[in-house]
């Protein structure tokens, strides 16, 4: 899946427990999504 505009947001605004389902493939990029 391409990453869309709007994951783009998720990444900059602190993940949230709905926006970790989001982020969940993003969770790469994103150490504190490990929380």
């Amino acid at each position: 899946m391409p990453p869309r505009p709007e994951k783009k947001i998720f990444f900059a605004a602190p993940l949230q427990d709905e926006d970790s389902y989001f982020d969940r493939d993003l969770s790469r990029n994103v150490p504190s999504k490990d929380k």
